[in-house]
């Protein structure tokens, strides 16, 4: 279970960040989840969710795929791949610049646009599906963000998109099980390992 588990686990470190002309009790972190309906929101509650759904799944992908870069290639193939190359290209760069203006002051700088790729830089952010698969979350963590569907607000976006949709939700969904199962294998209360079966059963 550890080698699946350590492919999409990252560190998370939480930076506090304190908000431009803010005082004490200010500072903020921000959390990005996937499971149970797409939010980005800093721990103040002001919403970081860009209104296209298309910018939405690019962060989606940058925040599974960091601490890795993804090509901007790769992207448009993912999200616009019934248009022509220029007129796909110039959507990600509209959505790009979407981003950064819904990012802001506060927290653009954890979006890392080169030319030929972007990257996310999570070490002032928690993303829920990150943290739910590490090693030392509870095992059956990522089972329980199951219940809520994972990223069900971005399907039918692109036919490709959906193709990479399916292959991290059995990702997931298989770390989620291998975790699940070794939960069973230990000793808990009964109501404890009925709801861990009910929750590995549908993941097989």
């Amino acid at each position: 279970m550890g080698g699946a588990i350590d492919r999409i686990a990252r560190p998370i470190v939480y930076i506090r960040r304190e908000e431009p002309g803010g005082g004490a009790g200010q500072d903020l972190s921000l959390t990005i989840r996937l499971f149970g309906g797409m939010t980005i929101q800093d721990d103040g509650g002001t919403d970081y969710l860009p209104r296209s759904r298309k910018t939405r799944a690019v962060v989606a992908i940058l925040a599974l795929t960091a601490p890795r870069s993804a090509q901007r290639a790769h992207l448009v193939g993912l999200l616009w791949s019934r248009r022509e190359t220029e007129q796909a290209r110039a959507s990600l760069r509209q959505a790009v610049h979407e981003l950064q203006e819904r990012f802001g002051v506060a927290w653009n700088h954890i979006l890392l646009a080169e030319r030929h790729t972007l990257c996310l830089d999570l070490r002032d952010v928690s993303v829920d599906a990150v943290a739910a698969s590490a090693p030392a979350a509870p095992k059956t963590e990522l089972l329980a963000l199951f219940q809520g569907g994972f990223l069900e607000d971005l399907s039918g976006l692109d036919p490709s998109f959906d193709d990479w949709l399916t292959t991290e939700r059995r990702r997931l969904a298989s770390i989620a099980r291998m975790a699940g199962e070794a939960f069973l294998r230990e000793r808990h209360l009964k109501e404890e390992t009925i709801a861990a079966a009910r929750g590995v059963a549908p993941a097989r």
